[in-house]
């Protein structure tokens, strides 16, 4: 866990999809700029600049561009480096969760953590909101995703766990309806699931 790790050694955060930052202001100032490192990423080199701009008081971020549907070494991202990831309603816009999770995993620490904001119940109006933007209906992975871009809580437990994430958990825990992970492997990453 973030607890175990060497006093000496910075928290390595990875931000993905953050888009116009209002994750990372809400993040940043809580944060000790002696112990991070934080990595503001998007597909959009706009979305980067504009941030590197926004967050220039904060010497502890680094800002660059990751398209977590592709393969994340060949864009110059090392493998285990990140002891946290975040992903604020981004992860379900990407065309198949299964290869966006594996690329997440490979960038974890053993004992890394994902956070994922999502929404996790259809809902008319959201469609209605965001069915003309680019992502909300490009997802593949229909078997997953039939007719939705969301998917349920137990659904993503179910997917995490079957992408060997350790102690996947919904959060509210009541929305997750039987959620732990029964695989006992101490050294895969967890993952906060937050339901909306």
């Amino acid at each position: 866990s973030l607890a175990d790790l060497e006093p000496q050694r910075p928290v390595k955060i990875l931000e993905i999809g953050a888009g116009t930052g209002g994750t990372s202001s809400q993040i940043l100032p809580r944060l000790s700029p002696e112990r991070t490192e934080y990595v503001f990423t998007d597909v959009s080199e706009l979305f980067t600049r504009k941030a590197k701009q926004k967050f220039n008081h904060y010497p502890f971020v680094r800002y660059g561009v990751l398209d977590i549907e592709q393969d994340p070494a060949l864009q110059g991202f090392a493998t285990g480096q990140f002891d946290l990831i975040l992903a604020a309603n981004v992860v379900h816009a990407t065309q198949d969760l299964r290869v966006t999770m594996d690329h997440i995993r490979q960038l974890l620490t053993p004992h890394g953590v994902v956070v994922l904001l999502e929404g996790a119940r259809p809902q008319r109006w959201l469609d209605l909101i965001f069915g003309m933007t680019e992502g909300w209906w490009r997802f593949t992975d229909t078997e997953l995703r039939p007719h939705n871009p969301l998917i349920s809580p137990r659904q993503w437990i179910q997917l995490l766990e079957d992408c060997g994430y350790e102690q996947a958990v919904a959060m509210p825990e009541e929305a997750a309806e039987d959620s732990t992970s029964a695989t006992g492997d101490v050294t895969a990453p967890h993952v906060v699931v937050v339901v909306v």
